[in-house]
Order: structure tokens, then sequence, then C-alpha cells
């Protein structure tokens, strides 16, 4: 203690840790409970790292570990964490110490079995992107409308039979995803959403559409597959934004003709309906896409479609379609056309002047023989004509595109001309390749073989 301290060129050192923690005025035991205050300090903030980001960092993206369980989310700093994902934790609600998360603005808690939201959720006042799909969910808090920055609301895969009229107090919402849910019918208010892009009903138990779907005005998307729609609202017509509409699966009669003033559709899905016919209005529908009219009652296509000249697909599968009479020639840029399952016996040769055409499928109708604008598709590269009656075929070497080939029971005689450039050619089911055995046997086997495949089409098809 008598001696002088040594000097040094050196200047000392600005850190207050070193003289704090080893000053020789303070205990050892001191010492000690500090620096094991301090590992548990380094060992929180470790921990707290994982599903949280801190606001004041500079990256805008907010990386979330899906380990996190509900300690780490208990150790996390309540307004530093932006993001938070729950999901398949077996979590049967959401846990109180989410609901203080002030600055949340995404919440993702899929696959849990949660039954119910919690009034409070409505104090998240930043949260933008809420999902909760495959939950034991059966309604939602009348406080859902206090959102004011929500944007997306995911619900699907639930148990949910009513949505609460405040739904149209959120301004801000542009994605609605209710598929497979048990709803019966929308409120009105529903319409009040008009910052709403997209919205999913499908797979539910709606009979009607409120009137007020019209008032939609920046909607996009609507899915309404798999429900129990008998008609479609008159004011559908006003959704002047929509691209898509499928209504797949429902028992829907008749279309309104108010469906022609859908003037941004791209595709329009109404497969698997009962519809007879549809509306001459049909044709102004010109920047659409794609239209399926699948497993329908249509007797003859529909005279407005030939107008659609920016078709690419155009499927009439499983209807009751006999003689095409129908002009093809305005439909240049129609690359699939699906007719199979019907009872055509013959085809326009307008057929012939689709000059975009790449995949045309006439299997299992009446086809006596090969309709005469085919040989004409030049940009033809699969051809399906399965069981028909065809017995035979013209020479084949104009289809210098075709790779497959399907004329898979038939009664064709003799092996086609004009064939050996194609990739893939099916000839099973021919008098060409097999001789009937006696007693039928083979006869038999044919028919049920054919029966197999015609199933596995269909399945394919759905």
């Amino acid at each position: 203690e008598n001696r002088k301290p040594r000097k040094t060129p050196f200047k000392k050192s600005q850190s207050t840790v070193g003289p704090r923690l080893f000053d020789r005025s303070r205990s050892v035991k001191e010492l000690v409970t500090e620096f094991d205050a301090l590992h548990e300090e380094k060992e929180r903030e470790r921990r707290a790292s994982m599903i949280y980001k801190d606001r004041t960092m500079d990256s805008s993206e907010v990386k979330v570990s899906v380990s996190a369980t509900q300690e780490d989310v208990e150790a996390i700093i309540s307004n530093a964490i932006t993001t938070l994902a729950l999901i398949s934790k077996g979590l049967k609600s959401i846990p109180k110490k989410v609901l203080g998360l002030k600055m949340l603005e995404q919440l993702h808690m899929e696959d849990n079995d949660i039954v119910f939201i919690p009034e409070d959720i409505s104090k998240l006042h930043n949260l933008k992107d809420l999902a909760l799909n495959n939950n034991n969910i059966i309604t939602l808090p009348h406080t859902v409308g206090k959102f004011r920055e929500l944007q997306s609301l995911s619900l699907a895969k639930n148990r949910i039979v009513e949505i609460p009229g405040e739904i149209g107090d959120m301004k801000t919402l542009e994605n609605l995803l209710l598929q497979t849910n048990i709803l019966a019918t929308l409120p009105k208010e529903i319409g009040r959403l008009t910052s709403l892009k997209i919205l999913n009903l499908s797979e539910n138990s709606l009979v009607v559409l409120p009137d007020e779907v019209g008032c939609l005005e920046s909607l996009e998307r609507l899915s309404l597959q798999k429900n129990k729609l008998h008609t479609l609202p008159k004011t559908i017509g006003k959704l002047r934004h929509l691209t898509y509409l499928s209504v797949e699966r429902n028992k829907l009669s008749e279309i309104p003709v108010e469906v022609g003033m859908l003037e941004s559709l791209e595709i329009l899905n109404l497969a698997k309906n009962e519809l007879s016919t549809l509306p001459e209005e049909i044709k102004k529908l010109s920047g659409l896409e794609e239209l399926y009219l699948h497993s329908n009652l249509l007797k003859i296509i529909p005279p407005g479609i030939a107008k659609l000249n920016g078709l690419n697909v155009l499927s009439l599968y499983e209807n009751s379609l006999g003689d095409i009479i129908f002009d093809f020639s305005s439909m240049c840029s129609l690359e699939s056309l699906q007719l199979q399952n019907n009872r055509i016996t013959s085809v326009s040769s307008s057929l012939g002047e689709l000059e975009a055409l790449k995949h045309l499928n006439l299997s299992w109708n009446r086809l006596g023989e090969l309709p005469i604008g085919v040989p004409k598709l030049e940009n033809l590269q699969k051809l399906q004509l399965v069981g028909n009656g065809l017995i035979d075929l013209p020479d084949m070497s104009s289809l210098k595109a075709l790779e497959k080939l399907r004329l898979e029971y038939n009664r064709i005689r003799e092996y086609p001309t004009g064939i050996n450039h194609i990739k893939e050619v099916e000839l099973t089911g021919n008098h060409i390749l097999e001789k009937v055995a006696p007693n039928g046997a083979e006869e038999n086997k044919q028919t049920e073989n054919q029966e197999q495949l015609r199933d596995s089409e269909k399945q394919e098809n759905d």
C-alpha cells in the first residue's frame, strides 16, 4: 500500500464494468451475485431474440422462430415485438400476454385448438395481419370492427356459423378468407368493406348472397365454390375490378345477365352446376381468358362464347352436347378445348381454324370418324379420342406439332398412317392389336379396362 503507483504510458480504460466488478472494497459474495445477474440478463436477451426483432433495427424484415414457447413469449419485451407465430402449439386460447403486445403487426396462430377469440384482441391497434386458420372457432367477437389497421383476416377451416355486422367497420381490410366454415348467411354490412380485394367463402353452406356484395368496389377475387347457391345477385355486375369469379359446385340454374358487365373478368368458373344455357351477354367479357362450364346440363355451346376471341381455355366436358354446330373461327387465342364425356357425333369444320389450339379432348363421345377440321390444327400437341367409334383415321402427317395421341377403345382396324413422328401413341383396345377371344372373354376384359380408364380420367379432371 505504501508503494507508489507505477507509471504507464497507456490511457486508463473507459469501461465502468471492470473497476466496479473488481473493486477491492467489495466482497467476493457481492461480485459473484453481480456476475450471476449479468449472466441471467444475457440469457434472457438471447431467448427473447429468437422471437422478436427490435423496431429500432435497420432491417424491416422480422424473422420468427416457430419453436417459440409460451415461456419465450412471457420473456419478451411487450413493446418490441411486431411479428409472432404460435403455430401448431396445441393452444386452446389466445394467451393474455399476447394481447399485451401493443406493437404487434402480424399474429399467426394456425393449427391450434382455439375455440373463441377474446374481445380484448381489438386492443392490438397496430395489427395488420391476423391468421387463425384450422382452429375450432365458432364465432367472432363484436369488437372485431375496432381494428383500424387490419388488412388481412384469415379464418379458414374453423366452425364459424355467423359473422357479426361490425365486420363492416374494418375499412382497411383487403383480404378476408372464410373458406371451409359453416356459414349459411352473410351480414349486409359486408358491403361496407370498400377496400376488400380478396373474398373467399368457398366450402360453406351459403344459400343466398346479400345484394350488398355489389358494393365491394375494390374486389378482385371472389371464391364461392362448394356452397348451396341457387342464384347470384344482379348487383354482382357492379364489381368492375373483379378478375376471378368461381361458383363451382353450387345449384345454379341460371346466370344473371349482369355478369356481362364484369369488364375486368379473366377467369370464370361455372362448373358443376345445373346450367342449361348462358345469357348472350357473356360475349361482352372481352378480357376473359378461362371459362369452365363442365358438368352442367348444356345441350349446345352457348353462341355468345364464339365472340370471346381472347379465350385461352374452354372446358365443356360432362354435359349433354350433341352435334357441335358452332363457329370457332373467331376464337384465335384458344389453346385448350375440353369436350370429353358428351354425346358428340360430329364437329363443325370451323374447328380447323383454331390456329392456337394445343390440346383437344374429344374422348368418350360418339364419333364415327375424325372431325374434318382436326388435320388442319398445325399447332396441336395433344389429341385425345379415347372411347369413340372410330374405324379409320386419315393421314396424320400434317399434325407436325403433335406429341401425344390417345386412341384407346375405338374400332380401328388398321395402323394409322402419318403418326411415326408422334412421341406417344396409345392404341389399346382396338382391333389392330387384339382379337376377340371365344365366348366374349376378351370383350368383357376390354369393357372392364375401358370403365377403369374412364373413371381414372374423370378423377384426373376433378
